[in-house]
């Protein structure tokens, strides 16, 4: 299982999972903080041109493990991404990544929470460990494929 380091001092950090970290050639960096979350997507197009149409306008996007909308610029009620904060940027998955199970669910939240889920466990796909973490948080222990 891999770690993730903190964030360096007056920084934050942002994890690139699936489409996000192929297309930056990363799966984590540290940006330095506060940075308004609106302005977030501004800079990393700066860095990384063209991920704003391809990655960025259908990813997820959580910021210590809270699933955030990411407001335009200006909202009164805008999040300040605060140094040590960690900020996740989640592409959509293909339903051929899925499990035949999770393809099935008429509830799209058990998939989401699988992706994430296993996502998060970072143990290689189709393990048992992960796929056990990931029924255990989408609410299916006991349904594996």
């Amino acid at each position: 299982m891999t770690s993730i380091p903190k964030a360096p001092q007056g920084h934050f950090r942002v994890l690139y999972f699936a489409g996000a970290g192929s297309f930056t050639g990363k799966e984590e960096e540290a940006w330095p903080a506060p940075l308004l979350l609106s302005k977030l997507f501004a800079e990393l197009e700066s860095k990384y041109p063209g991920i704003q149409a391809k990655i960025l306008d259908s990813c997820l996007v959580t910021v210590n493990l809270d699933y955030v909308d990411v407001p335009d610029a200006g909202d009164a009620n805008e999040r300040m991404i605060q140094e040590s904060d960690e900020v996740a940027i989640i592409p959509p998955t293909t339903p051929r990544h899925l499990p035949p199970l999770a393809r099935k669910a008429e509830d799209p939240a058990p998939v989401v929470n699988c992706q994430v889920a296993h996502v998060y466990a970072r143990v290689a796909s189709n393990t048992v460990a992960s796929w056990d973490v990931a029924w255990s948080i989408a609410g299916l222990a006991g349904s594996k494929p």
